[in-house]
């Protein structure tokens, strides 16, 4: 396949298999071919998640569309990538034989090579390779923030994750090749760097590459996902010594219950939850704290339960997503027992997702009539959707403006309302002017 073609690729799972996805198309833009969006391609790959039952679900759904694509003359090739490849390729290729390639985690550099090879075999397995910014150009698409990634794997051994035995042991970057691409990712003109990892607290001397990032030309530096057993002085020190970290952080603690949390195998249970979440809100107390939870866990009694949905209204966390068990093929939880019944684990469901509602709802009026710092993201006409420093792409809220912006535009906004999503209402919007323009737009 020596004719240079239009290349596509959809980006399933977590902002680190994007950033996997960016090298992807980086490698085939510098050698001439066009990227273009996955309906208009040639080729199209196909970057797989496979953390959880549902992630395998709408990855083989979306192989299916693009194989019946190629299958219909529409597409030259359909490659797959990611970490669907790494957990099950003989089960994709078997299920899907007119599959023309395959790319593994640490292939990202050799993308192109393998698509022209019609290669169906991974190099390294598992996965070991550190990858570097050197090794490959990186098309970046999410403009104007970027995703930093400072490390590969994970070390840590919750028993209900896939991550490990997917990814592989914990390899850090080295600190001056992750320096050298923050700078260059805002010479490309982020003006968000956004730092990501499987554990970001698992970093050698992560608190001086912290205070180190301070010098990178971006205003906003936001940090993602620091277990609360690596949350500690040293960290928060360095966190409030750089004025351009903003106070948000992602937290997972995924329970209370020390009982609940030894069954996950979580690093320094209740006590570390604890101390990483008062460590925060003692020396940084305008901070955000978003966290996950896990519900219906095996063992999970109606006192666990209800001790965890006591905690976080006494914590009162500002960001909240709320994930039901799921028992994943090879990890100890899957083996676990006794089973929450499925109709019990939906009620606790619903129970913790109308909690963590009127949570993020109160934590949404305490910005009402603030002034906020907010980057635009989206533009129509004059109708601008924006982030504030209280919240990450994707999985967070959103403000609406009106005026004369553009994406990338940093403001001062001044929220006089929220909807019945909880994204906040900016003073300058007028609903009326905006159904207007729209109209005007189509």
């Amino acid at each position: 396949m020596s004719e240079k073609k239009k290349i596509g690729l959809i980006s399933l799972g977590c902002p680190k298999n994007l950033v996997d996805s960016e090298f992807i198309l980086g490698d085939f833009a510098e050698n001439g071919y066009e990227v273009v969006e996955a309906d208009d391609a040639d080729i199209v790959i196909v970057n797989t998640c496979a953390f959880i039952k549902p992630a395998e679900d709408e990855t083989i759904e979306t192989i299916q569309e693009f194989v019946e694509l190629k299958k219909k003359g529409n597409l030259a090739a359909v490659g797959i990538a990611g970490c669907m490849i790494e957990r099950r390729k003989d089960k994709i290729l078997e299920m899907f034989p007119d599959i023309d390639f395959v790319i593994g985690t640490d292939e990202l550099d050799h993308a192109m090579e393998i698509m022209e090879g019609s290669l169906k075999e991974i190099r390294h397995e598992p996965p070991h390779r550190v990858f570097s910014v050197l090794d490959a150009p990186r098309f970046v698409t999410t403009y104007p923030y970027a995703y930093l990634k400072i490390a590969e794997g994970c070390d840590r051994k919750c028993s209900f994750c896939t991550i490990p035995s997917i990814r592989g042991a914990h390899r850090a970057r080295p600190m001056e090749d992750i320096l050298t691409e923050a700078h260059s990712l805002a010479e490309m003109g982020a003006m968000e760097l956004i730092l990501i990892s499987q554990d970001l607290t698992l970093y050698p001397k992560f608190p001086e590459l912290i205070k180190r990032l301070g010098d990178v030309d971006v205003d906003w530096i936001r940090l993602l996902y620091l277990h609360p057993a690596g949350v500690n002085r040293a960290l928060v020190d360095a966190i409030t010594s750089n004025p351009k970290i903003v106070p948000y952080f992602e937290i997972p603690i995924q329970h209370i219950s020390d009982r609940i949390l030894k069954l996950m195998a979580r690093d320094g249970g209740r006590a570390a939850v604890e101390r990483a979440i008062d460590l925060v809100r003692s020396e940084i107390p305008d901070a955000f704290i978003r966290t996950e939870l896990i519900i219906g866990f095996p063992g999970e009694s109606e006192k666990d339960f209800n001790e965890l949905m006591d905690y976080i209204q006494k914590i009162g966390f500002e960001r909240i997503g709320i994930f039901r068990f799921w028992p994943e093929e090879g990890t100890p939880s899957a083996l676990m027992e006794p089973k929450v019944d499925e109709d019990e684990i939906e009620r606790r469901m619903e129970t913790a997702e109308h909690i963590s509602y009127h949570l993020m709802e109160k934590a949404q009026k305490r910005l009402l009539g603030r002034e906020i710092d907010v980057l635009i993201e989206d533009v129509h006409g004059r109708t601008a959707y924006g982030r504030t420093v209280y919240d990450a792409p994707e999985v967070d809220l959103s403000i609406v403006l009106q005026g004369d912006l553009e994406v990338g535009d940093l403001v001062t906004a001044h929220p006089v309302s929220i909807d019945e999503h909880l994204d906040l209402i900016d003073e300058s919007y007028n609903e009326e002017d905006s159904v207007k323009n729209l109209i005007i737009d189509l």
